[in-house]
């Protein structure tokens, strides 16, 4: 996190009376003691949407026997656009015209107030020996929700919990790497043959699944640095619906591009973050200058990534796309939202809006999605079924009579491979990808031949003769190759 230090000489200022003379600076420049103790004290300034600050936090401790001070932006921003300088050197005027202005009977009622208040010993987290210090600089601490830092937090902790559990409950450690795609399925990726066929919940799942760790760490990154802007200017219940509602709209232009790929990857949602943000770059929201810079390192982002995507044959450029585009419409939405006074009621209406939108354009588009390899997987239920059936005369023991196998072949095995045929021919061939339309025509040369066999069977049984015997040897032999053929497809 960007931060500014300097150090102030006391001039035989006692550090105790330092603080105190710090404390009522802060109040008269509006920013919020949070943290009092023998050691120190912290300051906290405000969130400005203009500035593009979620805050600073100025701390004040002794050190050489001078004050140190330290502003530090809060969340994990990447640069702070000269904020924490500015605050140290409006301190550092404040303070100076604080020691010549407070009265002494006022400066004493401070001191007595401070005595009260401070925390001492191994409550003092400004004391780097305490035990509070050693609590506050564990590491972990940037996947704890904070108040004005909590739903991004919140998002990245469900991502890594998901994928540490996937790849536990799939006991393969190249899932760490790179999951297979059952694994991926089973924990909710976005497929269409499964998802359109009532398995709406994966729409949303597969926003929070993802295909290896490098895929996990590069996404969270990235929606790192969109949520510690974003979150603090469009606040929890906004941020979260546009967060979920653009991963809904990047899942769905998935479904409707894709036909056979797994989808899975919190990218749809922050491509539409970043959506949000571009939009909102757009208005005079935030300050000019802020503005520019961040316009130029998100613009940057988008493109680099959509000519990664474009270039790549791995990447789902249909979900990217689709979760910019509509976090693009979304973040003019939501500007038109913050410009005005803040409304409970208001935010709940215009977040309502968008869930009612993502679920009106679920209902228009999902009923008109194509779906080949749906149509095909059910097909091909309906076909091992039949051949199941067709091929059971082949498990009757050798004491069987003729008549009982005649009988099997006639009213079993020949109409179960012409339900095959019927099933084979309903496929349509020309919307599958290639590898499929050549297994379709396999089964059907396979099939044909099945038939035969058991029609010159069946004639064999019934006029009790080895006439057929060549022919049946050789389509044995056609049906052999084939399904080598098949197997290996």
């Amino acid at each position: 996190m960007p931060k500014k230090t300097q150090s102030l000489p006391l001039n035989g200022l006692s550090f105790e009376d330092f603080i105190s003379y710090a404390v009522h600076a802060c109040s008269e420049l509006d920013w919020a003691t949070t943290y009092l103790s023998e050691s120190g004290v912290r300051m906290e300034t405000s969130a400005s949407f203009k500035k593009n600050t979620n805050g600073e936090i100025i701390t004040i401790t002794e050190k050489d026997g001078n004050a140190n001070i330290v502003s530090e932006s809060i969340g994990a921003v990447i640069t702070d656009f000269g904020n924490n300088r500015k605050n140290i050197e409006t301190f550092i005027e404040k303070i100076k015209q604080v020691r010549k202005e407070l009265p002494p009977d006022q400066h004493a009622i401070i001191k007595e107030r401070m005595a009260e208040l401070m925390k001492r010993g191994d409550e003092d987290e400004l004391n780097p020996s305490s035990q509070a210090a050693k609590e506050v600089e564990k590491w972990w601490s940037i996947f704890i929700p904070k108040k004005d830092f909590f739903i991004t937090p919140l998002i990245i902790d469900i991502n890594v919990l998901l994928f540490i559990l996937m790849v536990i409950t799939s006991k393969k450690a190249e899932t760490i790497m790179l999951p297979d795609n059952e694994s991926l399925i089973a924990w909710g990726a976005n497929f269409k043959p499964y998802t359109l066929d009532g398995q709406w919940w994966r729409l949303f799942t597969s926003i929070f699944e993802h295909i290896g760790i490098i895929h996990l760490v590069m996404n969270m990154y990235a929606l790192l640095y969109a949520g510690i802007f974003l979150e603090p200017l469009l606040g929890k219940l906004r941020f979260t619906t546009a967060y979920i509602v653009t991963g809904l709209f990047a899942s769905l232009a998935s479904l409707w591009w894709h036909d056979s790929s797994v989808g899975a990857g919190a990218s749809g949602a922050i491509f539409g973050m970043y959506g949000v943000f571009l939009a909102l770059l757009l208005t005079n929201l935030i300050e000019k200058t802020v503005r520019q810079q961040l316009l130029k390192s998100i613009g940057i982002f988008v493109v680099l990534n959509v000519v990664i995507g474009v270039s790549s044959g791995f990447v789902d450029n249909a979900a990217h796309l689709g979760g910019l585009i509509s976090g693009f419409l979304i973040g003019f939405i939501l500007y038109y939202s913050l410009l005005q006074p803040f409304n409970k009621i208001r935010e709940a209406v215009v977040c309502l809006f968008l869930i009612i939108a993502i679920g009106a354009a679920s209902f228009v588009l999902i009923p008109r999605i194509n779906n080949p390899i749906g149509s095909y997987m059910k097909i091909m239920d309906e076909f091992g079924k039949a051949e199941e059936n067709a091929i059971a005369v082949y498990a009757l023991p050798d004491s069987t009579s003729a008549s009982v196998l005649i009988n099997e072949y006639s009213t079993v095995s020949i109409p179960a491979w012409e339900s095959c045929e019927k099933s084979l021919a309903k496929i349509d061939v020309k919307a599958l990808p290639e590898p499929l339309q050549k297994r379709v025509e396999l089964l059907k040369e396979y099939t044909m031949a099945r038939k035969k066999e058991a029609l010159l069977r069946k004639k064999s049984l019934e006029e009790n003769s080895n006439l057929y015997t060549n022919e049946i040897n050789e389509l044995e032999a056609k049906i052999n190759g084939l399904l080598k053929q098949l197997s290996n497809e």
